[in-house]
C-alpha cells in the first residue's frame, strides 16, 4: 500500500515537471535548457521530503491469532489410549429368592409325625410379627430345607385347632421344633433373631 502511493505521488510530481518544462520553453525559447533544471529543482525540492518517508520499509507486527483452524496447527493432539477391559464367560451368583410375605400350609397335608425334623409356625396375617418374621423363616427354610420340613398354620384357620391343642399354642407366632415322632425339641414365642434357630439346627440330627 505505501510503495503504490508513494509510486503515484512520483508520477504525479513527473508530470508537473513535464508541465513546467513546456511553460518554460514557451515562455523563454532562448533557454530551454535552464529552464528545465530550475523546474526540476523546484520539483525536487517538492518532493524529497516525501520520498524519505515513502521509501522507508513498513513493519508489520502479526498477533498471533488465539483460535487457529485446524490447518494452521502444528503440533497435532496427543490422545491418550483408552484400555478396555473385558471379561467373558462371567456367571453371576445371584442370591436365592426369600418370600417376603406369609404363606399358609394346606391343613390337609400336615401331619406330626413324618419320621423327619418339622418347624411348625403358627401365625396370624393380622399379626405384625408374624409379618416381620416371614423374611427370616423363609430364608432359614431355603437354608435348611433338605434337613427340615417347614409347616406354615393359620391360628384362624379351625382345621388347625387340632395341631394347636396337640402342641400347646400360645400366641402369633409361636414355634415348635418337632422330631420324626411329633416330639417337641424346641419352641419359640414371638420375634426370634436367625442366630437363635441356627443355633439349635446345628445341633438337630
Amino acid at each position: 500500500m505505501n510503495n503504490d502511493i508513494f509510486m503515484d505521488t512520483i508520477n504525479y510530481h513527473f508530470y508537473k515537471v513535464i508541465i513546467a518544462f513546456l511553460l518554460l520553453t514557451a515562455c523563454n525559447p532562448a533557454k530551454p535548457q535552464s529552464g528545465l533544471t530550475d523546474a526540476i529543482s523546484t520539483v525536487s525540492k517538492t518532493i524529497s521530503p516525501m520520498s524519505v518517508d515513502r521509501t522507508e520499509s513498513a513493519v508489520i507486527e502479526e498477533t498471533p491469532d488465539p483460535f487457529p483452524s485446524a490447518s494452521q496447527q502444528t503440533t497435532p493432539l496427543k490422545v491418550s489410549p483408552i484400555t478396555v477391559t473385558t471379561r467373558e464367560n462371567i456367571s453371576p451368583t445371584l442370591p436365592p429368592v426369600v418370600k417376603a410375605f406369609l404363606e399358609a400350609t394346606d391343613p390337609g397335608t400336615v401331619n406330626l409325625v413324618t419320621g423327619k425334623v418339622q418347624l411348625i409356625e403358627f401365625f396370624a396375617f393380622w399379626d405384625p410379627t408374624s409379618k416381620s418374621m416371614a423374611t427370616v423363616v423363609h430364608g432359614l427354610e431355603t437354608q435348611y430345607k433338605d434337613r427340615i420340613h417347614f409347616i406354615y398354620l393359620d391360628v384362624d384357620d379351625p382345621e388347625n385347632s387340632q395341631f394347636k391343642n396337640a402342641l400347646g399354642y400360645n400366641y402369633p407366632p409361636h414355634f415348635f421344633l418337632i422330631d420324626g415322632e411329633g416330639g417337641v425339641m424346641q419352641q419359640w414365642v414371638g420375634f426370634v433373631k436367625k442366630e437363635e434357630f441356627e443355633s439349635t439346627f446345628a445341633s438337630t440330627p
